[in-house]
């Protein structure tokens, strides 16, 4: 399979292209992650100098089994996430995090937030691509941190919805109301 075979939707490159600080935001388990890597792909492809800032073990491992080379770091600490971003903006590079709020849900507390703030303000200011889980149940916790520290931030938004077990939807909430659909495949997504 060649990058190209499986394109980044149209749409979604435009944000990437110009810089866009976008974030896609859900429950486990919807594709957020293989998105995640469908960019990274699209980033090879244009030949972009990035980085791909893994919270999550799972994502780490994922990524060891992808089939392109992608520059991914996994970051175990808030402050390891924070300084990989300024490292980033300083080299130019565009950022990835899958997923952004990760390190924060078990902190409710006055320096985590702000520090969460400042990452979302940077990605704002600089461009990057972000994933953010939400809880299933009743999209308890402030979304898990996405509407107070993030979601204001953020020059695109979208929130994915599993409709069966490959396929997602994908409802771009903001700068315009789109709805996309892809298939969850082996190594990123196939557009519907």
């Amino acid at each position: 399979m060649s990058i190209k075979e499986w394109a980044l939707h149209p749409f979604i490159s435009n944000f990437i292209d110009n810089n866009v600080f976008l974030v896609i935001y859900g429950p486990p388990a919807t594709g957020k992650t293989h998105l995640a890597f469908e960019i990274s792909k699209y980033l090879i492809y244009k030949r972009r100098d990035f980085v791909f800032l893994a919270t999550e073990a799972q994502t780490f491992t994922y990524g060891k089994y992808f089939a392109y080379n992608v520059p991914l770091n996994l970051v175990v600490t808030r402050e390891q996430l924070l300084k990989e971003i300024i490292e980033s903006i300083k080299l130019k590079k565009y950022i990835i995090i899958d997923s952004i709020n990760y390190l924060f849900r078990s902190y409710d507390n006055d320096t985590s937030e702000k520090e969460l703030s400042l990452i979302s303000s940077l990605l704002s200011s600089f461009g990057g691509f972000a994933t953010g889980q939400i809880t299933q149940e009743g999209f308890d916790s402030s979304k898990m941190s996405m509407d107070t520290w993030i979601i204001p931030w953020a020059k695109a938004i979208g929130i994915t919805n599993k409709l069966n077990e490959k396929v997602v939807e994908l409802k771009l909430l903001k700068p315009r109301k789109l709805i996309l659909g892809y298939e969850i495949i082996r190594d990123g997504v196939k557009w519907i």
